[in-house]
């Protein structure tokens, strides 16, 4: 994807992906891998956890308490997290 190599270009050369929610993971779908000598690699198709990294937590902006509640429930410290977000009205509906 052009979009993705201009972004690479113009952030220095950083890797540039695009990734989408499945289920309690995201999925790494298109991607420009960026030129710095140092940087982190996911090959297409590959599943991450949502709790880990900025992807994963823009992809959960929005998300019901019981989605992020099960997210979190793959990593056990953030199950404190999910409740003091869901207290402050981060989260979106109940589904």
């Amino acid at each position: 994807m052009e979009c993705l190599r201009v972004l690479s270009v113009r952030s220095g050369g950083e890797s540039s992906r695009i990734y989408i929610r499945q289920g309690a993971s995201r999925v790494c779908v298109p991607q420009h891998e960026g030129t710095q000598q140092l940087r982190h690699v996911v090959r297409i198709g590959e599943e991450m956890p949502l709790w880990a990294g900025a992807s994963g937590h823009v992809l959960l902006i929005g998300g019901s308490s019981r989605t992020l509640s099960r997210v979190a429930s793959f990593r056990p410290a953030l199950t404190e997290a999910a409740k003091r977000l869901s207290g402050l009205g981060f989260l979106g509906g109940n589904g």
